[in-house]
């Protein structure tokens, strides 16, 4: 059995900024960019006023910034706080072939350590690229066929952990024997259930990934000790959580391909899956000019994971909204749009949206995509319209652009910020590797 954890643990201490090329450091600054912003986004929903008030009572040392809020917390506290943020509008971003969500428990364990121990732009980079990348790695290890991760897994929840962990030892310094233990303490932790989706648990996972993995990697630091082997072992993390775990995609070509650019940012505010068909949904309304009144019926072709994972007719609430594909097509049909508005609970008891929801149908094909749908509309006089996504906007296949993340940042900012202060704050997130102390940021997140 190859020594999976030691390796990873190897390469992790030896790897430097100067070893990374440009463009795998640009995708960390992207990375960071859209995480902030999501953050921001999500920093005054319910869930997150429940947690900062619950948390409040019970915080230790006030050292870390909640991001988009006047409340400080204990580093632990708010790193469960801004995960849990970036995570709650299904904004943040997805490692397409796994469905993990690498930034959201990185990025908020990192950025609670930096407000606990100064970290430069150029080491934050290295640690949170690191971070995500061996996050995928496992995930992939994991879940990505042949392996076979149970539907019911989440899998930001069983690897999130790890890549908190990392990104954090990283940023202590750890050798790599603390960074193995540091990893193994954060899979003694892998814990998430989709079953929890459309419910505030949903976004409780990757705030506990974050929180579990700094809390790993600091326990690491002090001296205590786990298992060399807990990734790889008879009893361990891969083998519980795969029934056919691909051990060599965690290690192979390290240092030379990197799963991290393979990260994909989502336009709209809802799971990955749905994305597709959202953009069928729009082309047809915008481009096609197809009203609600028009419409007979949708029929989709699509890949099976849109079905187990989003197939919800009658979303009770916003948080339903994120994982119901019946919702995003008939809004996007609708109004021409899917953004964060279009999740609101108006938009559910909609009368028009809700009956455009009853009309919908799926055929599901393994040869499609989880990035691709067949759209076909009939209308009430018997004719078809129809689209093909071969790649979503946010897929591998058509990237965001820098411009286009930037536009995301500030429609989210703009919510809690002035514009100006908006536009500065998103420079220096840009700008992040000139930055000498990445905790120097906070109080610019701070929103009364």
């Amino acid at each position: 059995m190859e020594k999976v954890t030691r390796r990873l643990a190897k390469y992790i201490v030896a790897t430097g900024y100067d070893d990374l090329p440009v463009a795998v450091i640009h995708e960390a600054e992207r990375a960071f960019v859209n995480w902030i912003g999501c953050a921001l986004g999500g920093a005054r929903e319910p869930s997150v006023d429940i947690s900062v008030a619950f948390h409040n009572k019970f915080s230790g040392p006030r050292d870390a910034t909640v991001i988009g809020r006047h409340e400080r917390l204990d580093i632990f506290r708010a790193a469960f706080a801004n995960g849990l943020a970036s995570s709650v509008h299904s904004f943040n971003d997805t490692h397409f072939s796994t469905v993990t969500h690498p930034t959201s428990p990185v990025a908020a364990a990192l950025f609670a350590l930096a407000e606990y121990r100064p970290i430069s732009g150029r080491d934050f980079l290295t640690a949170l690229l690191l971070g995500n990348e061996i996050q995928c790695r496992v995930a992939s290890m994991i879940a990505a066929a042949p392996a076979n991760c149970h539907i019911g897994i989440s899998t930001v929840g069983v690897t999130g952990v790890i890549g908190a962990a990392v990104a954090v030892g990283k940023a202590l310094r750890l050798d790599a024997q603390h960074m193995a233990w540091a990893i193994g303490i954060a899979a003694n932790q892998a814990a998430g259930l989709r079953e929890a989706h459309a419910t505030m648990s949903s976004h409780f996972t990757p705030g506990h990934s974050a929180r579990s993995g700094l809390e790993a990697a600091l326990l690491a630091e002090a001296g205590y000790e786990c298992a060399e082997t807990m990734l790889e072992g008879e009893k361990g993390y891969a083998n519980v959580f795969s029934e056919n775990p691909q051990f060599h995609v965690s290690t192979e070509d390290l240092g030379t391909r990197f799963e991290a650019v393979s990260v994909s940012y989502k336009p709209y505010p809802c799971g990955f899956v749905i994305h597709p068909v959202i953009d069928a949904c729009l082309a047809l309304s915008t481009e096609d000019g197809v009203t609600p009144a028009q419409i007979a019926r949708l029929d989709l072709t699509c890949n099976p994971m849109l079905t187990a994972l989003t197939d919800r007719v009658h979303p009770t609430n916003r948080r339903n909204a994120l994982v119901s594909f019946q919702h995003w097509a008939a809004v996007a049909l609708a109004e021409g749009a899917a953004g964060i508005p279009q999740g609101g609970d108006d938009r559910l008891t909609d009368k028009v949206i809700a009956a455009l929801r009853t009309r919908i149908t799926t055929t599901c094909d393994t040869r499609i995509g989880r990035e691709a749908v067949i759209a076909r509309i009939t209308l009430n006089d018997g004719r078809t319209i129809e689209h093909y996504v071969r790649d979503c906007v946010g897929s591998i296949g058509r990237p965001m652009t820098d411009n286009e993340l930037s536009v995301k940042f500030q429609s989210q900012a703009q919510t809690l910020l002035p514009e100006v202060a908006a536009d500065n704050l998103m420079a220096r997130c840009w700008d992040i590797a000139a930055v000498d102390n990445v905790g120097d940021i906070a109080p610019t997140l701070v929103v009364a």
